[in-house]
């Protein structure tokens, strides 16, 4: 079985404390594809669970859609999840948030090169 690349996953650092804030779930990082969160309470892998995320890049994101879980780790508490059916703006906030950070690494990456 041939495996498609990945798409570029940005780390999360501030999220909002959601719903789910009783349960210790957040969200590790994100790609527009899927997400890998970190939970107490892992679903099934072929489960479809509704997504709701909230967080602080450089403005203000939030996330929602449904998701499959692709895949989970018992021992570290993760599951990775890919994107099923998104909202139209958490689309296009996936699709500002990749593009602002494919430029700051292409700047940082540039600047390595002339010293």
């Amino acid at each position: 079985m041939e495996r498609t690349p990945r798409a570029r996953r940005f780390p999360v650092v501030d999220q909002y404390p959601g719903p789910d804030q009783g349960e210790g779930l957040f969200v590790a990082d994100l790609s527009c594809t899927g997400a890998r969160v970190c939970t107490r309470n892992l679903a099934p892998v072929g489960a479809q669970i509704d997504v709701r995320c909230t967080f602080v890049e450089d403005d203000l994101y939030s996330v929602i859609g449904i998701a499959d879980v692709v895949r989970r780790n018992e021992l570290t508490g993760e599951m990775g999840l890919r994107f099923v059916w998104l909202t139209a703006e958490s689309k296009e906030a996936l699709l500002r948030l990749e593009g602002r950070r494919t430029r700051a690494s292409s700047a940082r990456r540039r600047s390595i090169i002339r010293r």
